[in-house]
Parts: structure tokens; sequence; C-alpha cells
């Protein structure tokens, strides 16, 4: 992202998710003061920044000065921004996060409260990744006794949730003509071997009784 230099500013945001209001981001966009990278805090204390929202500012000199600390020595990228952008100067000001919700993770969904108001949070949030753990993502047509299992307690809550996910598979109809692909739980080798063990066993049983029973006439 730093070597696209051509563009004053970049707004990037960890996928897959979906975007409810763009709103916000474009006052983000345009009004923020411009610093080599604006990140989310990591908690209230503003001691860490996150890497699921970033306002970057192209530079070839920030682009070159990453690539070389990348070469030294291999780490993720939130270990490469945290030691390449100090805070508090990398994070969002206060001002920007007056703006709302502007980045919400999914799972959070799930530790909703009593009074959580589906209209409120919909009108307050720029945009929603969906990242639930249990499942493998939105692109994938997961049983949906699977989901009913972690979706959200909470009535209001669970239906922002379940329309998120179904608002996502209807955009990827409609703008990428892809339906929700296969997915089926992978199986652990240690399993595997083991039901073929069970397999062997039972076929051995079998022919031990075929052999008895040819004796026995």
């Amino acid at each position: 992202m730093f070597s696209l230099v051509d563009y004053e500013r970049i707004i990037h945001l960890s996928s897959p998710g979906l975007l409810l209001d763009a709103s916000p981001l474009d006052s983000l966009l345009a009004f923020s003061k411009s610093e080599p990278v604006a990140a989310l805090p990591s908690n209230a204390e503003r001691k860490e920044l996150l890497t699921s929202l970033l306002l970057i500012h192209p530079s070839a000199e920030n682009y070159s000065r990453l690539r070389e600390l990348r070469s030294t020595q291999p780490m993720t990228d939130l270990d490469l921004f945290r030691k390449s952008f100090p805070v508090p100067d990398s994070l969002l000001s206060g001002w920007s996060v007056s703006l709302g919700n502007l980045f919400y993770e999914s799972t959070s969904l799930r530790n909703s409260i009593e009074g959580f108001n589906s209209t409120i949070f919909t009108e307050a949030t720029a945009y929603v990744r969906l990242s639930d753990p249990e499942l493998p993502g939105p692109e994938y047509d997961v049983p949906y006794y699977d989901r009913v299992r972690i979706r959200p307690k909470n009535e209001e809550a669970r239906f922002v949730w379940e329309k998120l996910y179904e608002t996502f598979r209807q955009r990827r109809m409609e703008i990428c003509g892809l339906d929700l692909e296969t997915w089926s739980s992978p199986v652990l080798q240690a399993e595997t071997m083991a039901d073929e063990s069970d397999a062997v066993a039972e076929e051995s049983q079998v022919a031990d009784e075929i052999v008895k029973h040819a004796q026995d006439l």
C-alpha cells in the first residue's frame, strides 16, 4: 500500500466484510490530518495500534523502510507496523473515533448485552468484518445447525448477525456471480487413521466369521 504513491490517502480494511455506510470513511479520508499511518487503538488506553483499519499516506520513503525492516527479520504485519509507527502519533484522533463504529468485528455481536438495538447499530456502523473463528468464512455454505450453535443469544444482535451473512451471500452473487462454496469439516489425520484401523478390524472380524462358518459346515 505504501508503494501506491499516486494516491494521497488510502484506507485499508481487513476482509472479508460488509460496508454498511461509506460516509464516515469518506469523512476520514477528506478531513483527517495527513500522517504516514493512522490506525485504530487496540484498547481504551491507546497504547498499541491495530491493523484492522489503517489510514495510510503512501510514500516511497516509508515503503523502502518497511521493506528493509521486513527483510532483516520475519514478523507479522501487526508487529511490523507496531515497530515502525509508534503510538500515540500513529493512532486515529478522538475526532475520527467520534464518527461512529468505523470498524466492527462480527464476533462482538455475540457478546451483546440487553438493550442492544439493531437499528442504532446499523446506522452507526461503517464496516463490519465477518470473522467468527468457528466458521471458515462468509464465502462458504456452512450447515444451518453449525451457524445456530454460535449465533448471538440476544435477539436483536442475532438479527443483525444473520442479516450480515445473508447480505454478503447476496452481494457475492449479484456482483461476482458466485454462489457460496461447499465446505466440510476437515478430518484430522489421527481421526482418519483411527477410522482406517476400525475398518481393518471390522474386515478381519468378518473374515474370521466366514472361516468359522465354513469350518462348521
